[in-house]
């Protein structure tokens, strides 16, 4: 099972008390992997969401390049997980690492039988993709004052 101490950490744990953490860590499947392996393949039809306990990961481009790390704590493929369309990007590990898998099987289960704990982690989910679209938002207002 998952600590309870690196799930706290994580955006997905947002708010929860320390009974629903425990609830929500005994449902998540759990995967080791070594440096490079692949988290999420952008040809793959799969949506599940991912939660990087440990260690990190590294976004790559649609050459292979690297266009960003993700630290320890974030989500991986929540708006897949959402809208169940196409990844936009691969996504591997950054040395050993260890991420939680919520499948959509795992989330239904959630939600039937701990509805408040699914809430908390829609929520969750949305706020991270909150502070993402923020992010990009500055990121394009930068850009498009340096070709003003």
């Amino acid at each position: 099972m998952i600590s309870l101490t690196d799930l706290a950490k994580t955006h997905i744990a947002r708010d929860l008390t320390d009974e629903q953490l425990q609830i929500l860590a005994s449902r998540l499947d759990l995967r080791l992997l070594s440096d490079e392996e692949i988290v999420v393949d952008a040809t793959s039809a799969e949506t599940s969401l991912y939660v990087i306990v440990t260690g990190g990961a590294k976004v790559k481009g649609t050459f292979g390049q690297e266009v960003n790390i993700i630290p320890a704590g974030s989500l991986i493929g929540e708006l897949s997980f959402l809208d169940k369309k196409p990844r936009s990007a691969t996504v591997v590990s950054a040395g050993d690492s260890t991420v939680a898998v919520i499948t959509d099987e795992i989330f239904e289960r959630l939600g039937r039988d701990h509805p408040e704990i699914q809430s908390k982690v829609v929520l969750n989910i949305a706020k991270v993709i909150c502070e993402k679209l923020r992010s990009a938002t500055r990121m394009i207002e930068a850009l498009s004052i340096n070709y003003v």
